[in-house]
C-alpha cells in the first residue's frame, strides 16, 4: 500500500464520521427544533464536504490550502451556534 492510498482511506473515514455526525445533529434538531443543532449539522456537513474533496485533490497542487477556508467556515459556524446559545437567542 502506499501512502497516498493510506492518506485517502484516512480522508474517506473523516469524511464518513462527518456526515455520521452531521445527520446525529440533524436528527436532534428535527426533534427539538433547536437551532444549535441545526448549526451543528451545518458544519459537520460542511467538514465532510472537506474530507471527501481533499481524496480528489492532488497534493502537489498550489490550490490545497484554500480547502482548508472550508474548514475555518465550519468552525466559525460552530462558534456561532455556540455564541447564540449562550446569548439566549436560542430555544430552550
Amino acid at each position: 500500500m502506499t501512502t497516498a492510498t493510506v492518506i485517502a482511506f484516512f480522508y474517506g473515514v473523516a469524511f464518513a464520521c462527518s456526515l455520521g455526525a452531521a445527520t446525529f445533529f440533524v436528527r436532534f434538531w428535527s426533534s427539538s427544533r433547536d437551532p444549535l443543532f441545526a448549526w451543528f449539522a451545518a458544519a459537520f456537513g460542511l467538514l465532510g464536504a472537506h474530507w471527501a474533496a481533499l481524496v480528489g485533490a492532488n497534493p502537489d497542487t498550489e490550490t490545497r490550502p484554500y480547502f482548508y477556508l472550508v474548514r475555518l467556515l465550519a468552525f466559525v459556524l460552530i462558534i456561532i451556534a455556540t455564541l447564540q446559545k449562550n446569548r439566549g437567542g436560542a430555544s430552550r
